[in-house]
């Protein structure tokens, strides 16, 4: 199904279930779908997911740059987040890859049942960090 499909377009129109997701079809058919992060849905809506510390932001604040992009349009306030510097902090991603973590190892091993886990993060290279970090 393409996202317009769904009514969702681009980051200006936040998916808002009016059909069922990929965790609703699982959680129907009888798995435990979980989920952390960024997920950019409409708010109060039922995904299938156990939401765990999720957020919505494209559904508080659509991002309505990507209407006009053809092909790339310029957003302001990115420059900073591109910015040529290295911080000696944590990123914010790690809370969500250590929720992640904890779920694999203590609650998917005790459900009778399958399961999927949605991680929603900004930047993805942090699970092989936390993996050298468990090692």
């Amino acid at each position: 199904m393409f996202p317009s499909d769904a009514g969702s377009y681009c980051n200006a129109t936040a998916f808002d279930g009016r059909v069922p997701s990929w965790s609703n079809l699982l959680r129907d058919a009888g798995w435990h779908c979980w989920a952390t992060g960024k997920l950019d849905t409409a708010h109060n809506v039922d995904y299938g997911f156990e939401e765990v510390k999720t957020t919505h932001g494209h559904s508080e604040s659509p991002d309505i740059a990507c209407l006009p992009r053809m092909p790339v349009t310029f957003v302001p306030s990115a420059r900073e987040r591109v910015a040529a510097t290295f911080k000696d902090e944590e990123h914010p991603d790690t809370g969500l890859v250590d929720r992640a973590i904890t779920f694999l190892r203590e609650r998917a091993p005790a459900l009778a049942k399958p399961w999927a886990i949605y991680v929603g993060e900004h930047a993805p290279k942090l699970w092989s960090e936390a993996a050298r970090r468990e090692s």
